[in-house]
């Protein structure tokens, strides 16, 4: 895991009041663990699009490894300063279209290396995300209900 996943967990964390502690097994499929959630994340940098790829063996493994532990699966990214969180678990419960189709996409997290490989990969939307709130300060920017009353 690179040095800015760990700090975005640690800023999960914080936001979250969920003790996720960052994976030792450099080859594991998820980036973070607490006892009652499995986190994969991904930083996006600055990019412009609503929609944000996610790989479907990550989503396979960790939605039936999350079943098997009884552990919900969050998916998140960091993009322009905010991070995203969508709870997998409920987005599937919903009948989530994630439009999963083969496409070339960069061989790694690293868009701007060039190198690409076909996966098979879906997308979840900014909009439809459980949690969304400033890297920097941990403001939330999810309207709360109670606040529109």
């Amino acid at each position: 895991m690179k040095k800015e996943e760990a700090i975005i967990v640690q800023k999960i964390s914080e936001y979250t009041d969920i003790d996720f502690k960052v994976s030792d097994y450099v080859y594991e499929r998820y980036d973070a663990s607490s006892d009652t959630h499995l986190l994969e994340v991904k930083d996006r940098g600055n990019i412009t699009f609503n929609d944000l790829i996610i790989e479907f063996d990550k989503f396979a493994y960790n939605r039936t490894y999350g079943l098997l532990t009884n552990k919900k699966f969050w998916y998140a990214n960091r993009i322009n300063g905010i991070i995203y969180i969508w709870d997998i678990n409920e987005l599937i419960a919903r009948n989530y279209n994630f439009n999963w189709k083969w496409c070339a996409l960069p061989s790694n997290t690293e868009f701007a290396r060039g190198d690409t490989i076909d996966k098979f990969a879906g997308v979840v939307h900014k909009d439809d995300s459980k949690y969304m709130f400033m890297f920097d300060t941990l403001r939330n920017l999810i309207a709360d209900p109670l606040e529109v009353l």
